[in-house]
């Protein structure tokens, strides 16, 4: 059986939709009257094309890995595909497309909001055609059979086990004490990543801090990187001081969108212990790890 990857290519390779057209064969994307035209990088384009050839239904995550890497070896695909609809979205908008044309479906993955010509790029029409013909065929038996008529459903509605996207935030720094390093909040967040591989959270898929960079200094944080990475979970946390040398780190586990704080817990070290940040990290990791089960079970039934 062929890919979805070699499927993908093997159809028609000219697109029209938003006021766009799209060349697959060669990634060139325009728009249809004014002026403007971009080139996109090969994986970028095959993100395109798949989107345009499911237009208006939600494309799963993993899919998406497939037909845009196949079983070419990739470190983080949650990383790579979000900066990729970075780029997709960027060079959409440098062609005045609309901002809003790929929707991120939370959970699930993404959607193109468009309608295609039907001239270019018609798998639509051609796959409904085929599904109305093969029930038309198989509808007397099904009926004469005293089983009836069974509909197809879109293989995106199929029950499958929750898959969450988790990025980490640098933690903010409050009257941090002077014998913790400099960018402590920076190194915890990166040392809890570190921890949180090697515990047993499955169902948890996590996203390196180049995803995150271009988004650290916005005010609306929370909403770009949901809206533009499609992450599910986020942790955002502080580090503060207390009187007698003691500090505290505070992590809080956010659902988005909304942003609404579903879990959070506290670690730290006392008056007369050494400052570890690892030591911190560790513990923040094992508790968050113990909860991740019944978060899952609670994201999963919402």
């Amino acid at each position: 059986m062929p890919s979805p990857r070699a499927r993908t290519q093997s159809r028609m390779q000219t697109y029209r939709f938003a006021k766009l057209i799209f060349t697959a064969e060669d990634g060139r994307l325009r728009h249809e009257r004014e002026e403007l035209e971009t080139n996109l990088r090969p994986q970028a384009a095959r993100l395109l094309q798949h989107l345009l050839d499911n237009a208006g239904e939600v494309v799963p995550r993993e899919r998406l890995f497939e037909v845009i890497w196949g079983d070419e070896t990739v470190v983080d695909f949650e990383s790579g595909l979000a900066a990729l609809l970075r780029e997709l979205r960027q060079a959409i908008r440098s062609v005045a497309g609309p901002g809003d044309l790929i929707e991120t479906v939370p959970r699930r993955g993404y959607r193109l909001n468009a309608e295609i010509d039907q001239h270019a790029g018609g798998r639509q029409n051609a796959r409904r055609w085929r599904l109305a013909m093969l029930l038309a065929a198989l509808l007397p038996v099904l009926v004469g059979t005293g089983y009836g008529v069974w509909l197809a459903r879109d293989s995106s509605d199929v029950h499958q086990p929750a898959v969450f996207s988790l990025a980490i935030l640098p933690f903010d720094d409050y009257e941090k004490p002077a014998d913790l390093p400099d960018h402590v909040g920076l190194l915890i967040a990166d040392t809890l990543l570190a921890e949180l591989l090697t515990r047993p959270t499955k169902g948890l898929q996590m996203l390196g801090r180049t995803s995150l960079r271009p988004y650290l200094d916005r005010n609306d944080v929370v909403s770009a990187v949901a809206d533009d990475l499609g992450v599910d979970l986020l942790i955002e946390g502080s580090v503060s001081g207390r009187e007698g040398g003691e500090w505290r780190a505070e992590l809080r586990l956010l659902d988005v969108p909304p942003g609404r704080v579903i879990w959070s817990t506290t670690a730290g070290s006392g008056a007369d212990e050494k400052p570890e940040v690892r030591a911190v990290a560790a513990a923040m990791a094992d508790e968050l790890a113990k909860a991740w089960p019944e978060i899952r079970r609670q994201l999963s039934s919402d």
